[in-house]
């Protein structure tokens, strides 16, 4: 079911190692359909559990998409104050891990990312700033999208 203790090199925590996106609690549901029980997509333990072997396939495809970020909490990674990669870079989760160039030796690193609910797992993290300027003051919003070779992302709202 996983652990939370630190025991490895690196020790990754995709959505703070707990809840991972698209996985809904519903026993009810796994007593009635054995099938959805192992595929993982109805039931809490079994979803969370089961989604590491696709973490780490999908870390295969896209290891730039599965960056463990170096953070003391999931909390504090969730407010940006894990980002950038520190000099040293950030590892790759799965696949590709024992690749990373940082400080491997030390034991209990801890390092978090985020995973998307379904399909192609890979998330990556921007950081997008916008400078004003003027003397009047004004409320509103800010639309952002990314533009790329795979198409355009969703537009995100920042106030």
């Amino acid at each position: 079911f996983g652990m939370s203790q630190k025991v490895g090199h690196l020790d990754f925590y995709p959505n703070g190692g707990e809840q991972m996106p698209g996985c809904k609690k519903s026993t009810l549901s796994s007593i009635i359909d054995i099938n959805d029980f192992w595929e993982g997509t109805r039931d809490l333990v079994s979803c969370n559990h089961l989604r590491s072997y696709k973490y780490y396939s999908n870390s295969i495809l896209n290891p730039d998409g599965f960056l463990g970020y170096p953070c003391a909490s999931y909390e504090e990674f969730q407010k940006n104050g894990c980002f950038p990669c520190p000099v040293t870079g950030c590892p790759k989760m799965g696949h590709y891990a024992d690749q990373f160039q940082g400080n491997s030796s030390a034991v209990g690193q801890t390092f978090f990312l985020n995973t998307g609910e379904s399909g192609n797992f890979a998330r990556w993290r921007y950081r997008v700033s916008v400078t004003l300027a003027g003397n009047t003051e004004m409320t509103g919003s800010i639309g952002i999208a990314l533009h790329g070779s795979n198409g355009t992302s969703k537009q995100y709202e920042i106030f």
